[in-house]
């Protein structure tokens, strides 16, 4: 993992920190599926490196989020990830009704 990781790291990945609103997690989630597509990496590295690149409001979120998907027995995945980032970056019919304050604010630029 720490030549992918060094790998990674030199392509100069973008960061997500949460305050940019929902029209950028979601733009920075496209740059990331890119790069991936692009370095060939499975799913499963895909979820850690992504996640390396969290600060601040959307790290919290990750961490909020993650707890509460492993709780309910949901494994986390590149799939559940993305899924994730999408419904908290806007209210989506697929993804049902809309998120909770905390994680609506998270991508609405609002400090929480």
């Amino acid at each position: 993992m720490e030549l992918v990781l060094a790998r990674f790291q030199r392509t100069n990945p973008p960061t997500l920190a949460g305050t940019e609103g929902g029209a950028r997690a979601e733009a920075w989630l496209v740059q990331m599926e890119e790069l991936f597509d692009t370095l060939e990496y499975a799913p499963e590295k895909r979820l850690k490196l992504a996640v390396l690149q969290l600060r601040d409001d959307a790290q919290r979120w990750w961490r909020s989020t993650s707890r509460m998907l492993r709780d309910s027995g949901t494994m986390l995945t590149w799939d559940v990830f993305c899924e994730a980032v999408f419904c908290a970056s806007s209210v989506h019919a697929s993804c049902g009704e809309p998120r909770a304050n905390e994680e609506e604010q998270v991508f609405e630029g609002i400090e929480t």
